[in-house]
């Protein structure tokens, strides 16, 4: 709804959105660092716009993932980006459609489920090539070994991911 970047979104724009690199972002709540996932994503549209890629969002909470979803699906819809959420309380009928997806909202206790045994959905995970990690300082608490193990295991994976981590607190 702005028609500037604020002071944190425009110093790290050339980071996010003119390089592949992994990126951690660190900055206080409030300031604006959604906004760095959605200017990764837009570089994905850029760089991808003839073949297929999926990015992955995890979260520490469902609530923050079905804010996101929310918000994304009114987002993205237009540029055809099709965002699917996929918590604990996803069904069958819920993961259908997140094969679908072209936004796949997580937490990294469901994604680590869902990846556990990978080559079972090898055509999935090949074709993530971005993967967003809000509240990254959950490594230093009890949940962190989930996300840890999930980091670990897409970089193992070897398909070229793309990792940007955002926290207000590290």
């Amino acid at each position: 709804p702005f028609a500037m970047f604020n002071a944190v979104q425009s110093a790290c724009f050339d980071s996010i959105y003119e390089s592949h690199d992994n990126c951690v972002f660190s900055s206080p709540t409030g300031s604006g660092k959604t906004v760095l996932f959605e200017i990764a994503i837009c570089r994905m549209l850029r760089d991808w716009q003839n073949g297929a890629f999926k990015i992955i969002y995890m979260a520490p909470t469902k609530s923050l993932c079905s804010e996101r979803t929310r918000d994304w699906k009114t987002k993205f819809e237009p540029f055809n980006l099709r965002c699917e959420e996929m918590t604990g309380d996803s069904d069958i009928h819920s993961l259908h459609h997140v094969q679908r997806a072209d936004i796949i909202v997580t937490t990294p206790e469901k994604w680590d489920s869902m990846t556990r045994k990978w080559k079972d959905h090898s055509s999935l995970v090949r074709l993530i090539k971005l993967l967003l990690i809000d509240e990254v300082h959950i490594l230093n608490k009890d949940r962190g070994a989930a996300l840890e193990v999930v980091v670990s295991r897409m970089k193992s994976i070897g398909s070229g991911v793309r990792f940007v981590a955002l926290s207000a607190t590290v």
